[in-house]
C-alpha cells in the first residue's frame, strides 16, 4: 500500500529532524547555517508543521551534512507528487540519478569503453549483490 501524501510529508519531516539530530548541533546552529531569520520556522519543519521551503532545501542539506540532490528528489516526491512524476517522466522515466550513483555509472562507462553494452541478466544479478 502506498502511503498518503500526509504520511510521506510526516516520514519527510521525522527524516530532516533525524539528519538535524545527528549533527549534534542545536537547531538554532542548523537554522542560521540553512539562512532561516528565524529557528522557529525550521522547528516547525522538522515536526511537519510546515514544508522546508524550496529555496532552503540545498542550504539545509549541506548545514546536516546530506546530499543537496537527493534531499530536493525527496522533498519533491513527498511536497509535490506530481510535479515528482513530471520530472521522472522528463528523464524518460527513470529516477534521476545521484552522485554516488554517477559514480557507478561511469565505472560503468570506463570498464567498457562508452560503448553501452547489453547488460544480461547474470551481470545485473552480479551487481545487485555488490550492492546487498
Amino acid at each position: 500500500m502506498s502511503l498518503t501524501k500526509e504520511e510521506k510529508e510526516k516520514k519527510l519531516a521525522e527524516h530532516l529532524a533525524q539528519l538535524a539530530d545527528m549533527t549534534g548541533e542545536t537547531r538554532t546552529v542548523i537554522a542560521e547555517r540553512s539562512g532561516f531569520k528565524r529557528p522557529n520556522i525550521l522547528s516547525m519543519v522538522l515536526r511537519g508543521q510546515t514544508r522546508l521551503p524550496i529555496e532552503k532545501i540545498h542550504p539545509f542539506a549541506r548545514a546536516v551534512g546530506a546530499d543537496p540532490d537527493h534531499l530536493t528528489r525527496l522533498c519533491l516526491e513527498a511536497y509535490e507528487p506530481e510535479i515528482f512524476k513530471l520530472v521522472q517522466h522528463m528523464y524518460s522515466g527513470k529516477d534521476v540519478v545521484s552522485p554516488a550513483e554517477w559514480q557507478v555509472i561511469r565505472a560503468i562507462r570506463e570498464a567498457t569503453n562508452g560503448t553501452d553494452p547489453v547488460v544480461t541478466p547474470a551481470q545485473l544479478t552480479k551487481i545487485k549483490k555488490i550492492f546487498a
